[in-house]
Parts: C-alpha cells; sequence; structure tokens
C-alpha cells in the first residue's frame, strides 16, 4: 500500500487520523479508541492493551482473552514492522511466557536482537537451529555485501518471507 512500517497495518492508504475515527475493521474489532490522533500504530495498541491488563486478568471470558491475545500479536507485530527490536524485547516476555512456542517471525526477531545470552535476558531464546540459520542468513548478506540490489535479491530467494529479509530493506523501498 505505499506505506512502510506499522502504518501498514492500517487500511488502505487512509491517513491513520482518518481510519480512527472511522469504522476501521481492525481496530474496531479490538474496540480501540482512539483518543488522539498523534499515537502511532504501536502507541495506540499498547495503550489498548494496557487499558485492558488489569488486575484480575485471569478472570476474562474466553472472547476477552482471545482479544486480548488477537491485540498483543498486533501490537508485537507492529513493532516488527516498524523495526523496534528494543521495545519488541521488552514487550514480548509481558504477552508470552518463557515456554510458550513463539510464531516464526518473533524467533527470527529473537536471532537479530542477540546471542543466547540476550534472548535468555528476554526470557526467550531462538532454537538452535534458527540461529543456525540465522548465521547462515548472514553469511550470505556478507558474501554479497559490496551490491545491496543482489545481496537483497539473493537472500529473498533463499529465505522467502523471512523476517531477516524485511528488517534489512530499505524501508524507504516501499
Amino acid at each position: 500500500n505505499g506505506l512502510a512500517g506499522s502504518e501498514s497495518m492500517l487500511p488502505d492508504t487512509m491517513p491513520a487520523s482518518q481510519v480512527y475515527h472511522t469504522s476501521s475493521m481492525v481496530f474496531e474489532h479490538l474496540s480501540v479508541a482512539p483518543g488522539c490522533d498523534s499515537l502511532s500504530v504501536p502507541d495506540l495498541l499498547e495503550r489498548a492493551l494496557l487499558e485492558r491488563m488489569t488486575p484480575g486478568t485471569d478472570s476474562l471470558s474466553s472472547a476477552e482473552s482471545h482479544t486480548l491475545g488477537v491485540l498483543a500479536d498486533y501490537y508485537l507485530c507492529s513493532l516488527l514492522l516498524d523495526r523496534d527490536l528494543k521495545r519488541f524485547s521488552s514487550a514480548l516476555p509481558v504477552y508470552y511466557d518463557k515456554g510458550h512456542t513463539l510464531p516464526l517471525h518473533y524467533r527470527e526477531a529473537l536471532c537479530l536482537i542477540g546471542s543466547d545470552t540476550a534472548g535468555q535476558h528476554i526470557g526467550h531464546v531462538a532454537d538452535s537451529v534458527m540461529y543456525a540459520r540465522y548465521s547462515d542468513y548472514m553469511k550470505m548478506r556478507q558474501s554479497v555485501k559490496e551490491i545491496p540490489a543482489v545481496q537483497y535479491k539473493e537472500c529473498a530467494s533463499a529465505y522467502p518471507g523471512s523476517y531477516w529479509n524485511y528488517y534489512f530493506s530499505d524501508p524507504h523501498r516501499y
């Protein structure tokens, strides 16, 4: 849709200020009340999560619990789309227990965040296979680093759809 980062989560190319004042399919479903047009998508989603995560969340209905989980994933994805790994690493342990199996792109982001030690610091680690794939990916990037277009094409071909390709791509390109 021509937008980079979390703004691409908004329908079409409608500015956030218009979406928040209309019946947006995602934000209406999640009952996110805007309140302030200047909030970024991650800030808006984080605020909605904080409003819902009150003491006694154990007593949430199944529907409320599901909505909270969906909202948390939208928030975490918005951080990844904005390449904000610092906020992502802080938020991940809040919404995913340590033993929980993480979605693929979350595990790929953990590789970018750092070594096993850094991952353990936030309570999650990518598995050894993921770290091996990341190591191979970085070796490929280094082997063709002189020509960015070739580097992107080769990595995208070898690792289609990976978060690493998105993270290292030029955000102004889209």
